[in-house]
């Protein structure tokens, strides 16, 4: 009941919406001749600057997860020397 105005304004604008059938080439032929979409070149070149600082956290996570590792599964079996056998 509270939302029953949102349901029904909801579902008049998805019945006002026309949306198109295409078949599977129509679909497959539009999925590759669309054009691509265009970034604001000033938030690539922010990117460009900051990529250091995004990738310095997973790159510490995965130093931290690598040391774990080599500590946990560090061999620890002490290997015996084999006799060395004299010739006469």
């Amino acid at each position: 009941a509270k939302f029953e105005a949102v349901k029904e304004s909801s579902n008049a604008l998805a019945g006002a919406i026309e949306t198109p059938v295409f078949g599977f080439w129509e679909s497959f032929g539009k999925m590759l001749l669309t054009e691509k979409p265009s970034v604001d070149g000033s938030l690539i070149q922010d990117a460009m600057v900051n990529w250091k600082t995004f990738w310095m956290f997973p790159c510490m996570m995965a130093l931290a997860v690598a040391v774990l590792f080599a500590v946990a599964f560090w061999d620890k079996v002490k290997q015996e020397d084999a006799p060395v056998e004299q010739s006469e």
